[in-house]
């Protein structure tokens, strides 16, 4: 089978939205570098989507663990994007990074979406609020609020769903 017509076939199929069960609303945003970074592009892979903000205290808390949980499974098909929606932008994220973690900034993609738009897309109304979306763009699971993403169980979750076809 041609590349383009296997990636066509795994594609996520019906509704799209928010929501546990539906696809999951493709998008582009901009990393803290200027880069553009496209949902879609990770079809394929488990994508850990997380939404979170600089005033957000469980956020500060939670990217520490989220960061391990990425070390130890970006080898994999894993992806994991965090979209701030700070309306500051990179200045107010650049600050907290420096503030927070002395100037270390995450390994995976931070993602900027001062206007919101695509947590509105998806009904994000509080950070942190993290999506799990399987290989084919399908939302498995939203969480809202603060989790132990490094914990072993959660980390096992995801690699089940890393080994799903």
């Amino acid at each position: 089978m041609h590349l383009g017509n296997l990636l066509a076939a795994s594609k996520c199929e019906g509704p799209y939205g928010g929501k546990e069960g539906l696809c999951a609303p493709d998008f582009t945003l901009k990393t803290l570098d200027g880069n553009e970074v496209r949902l879609s592009s990770f079809l394929g892979k488990v994508i850990f989507l997380n939404f979170w903000a600089t005033w957000c205290t469980p956020c500060a808390i939670e990217i520490p663990e989220m960061e391990k949980a990425y070390r130890k499974l970006r080898s994999h098909s894993f992806a994991m994007l965090a979209i701030s929606i700070d309306t500051e932008g990179k200045a107010a994220i650049d600050k907290f990074f420096k503030e927070t973690f002395k100037g270390e900034i995450s390994s995976f993609p931070i993602l900027l979406d001062p206007e919101k738009k695509i947590s509105h897309q998806y009904g994000t109304f509080k950070v942190p609020e993290t999506y799990i979306i399987d290989k084919r763009g399908r939302i498995r699971d939203k969480v809202e609020g603060i989790r132990e993403w490094n914990d072993s169980l959660i980390r096992h979750y995801l690699e089940l769903l890393i080994k799903e076809p």
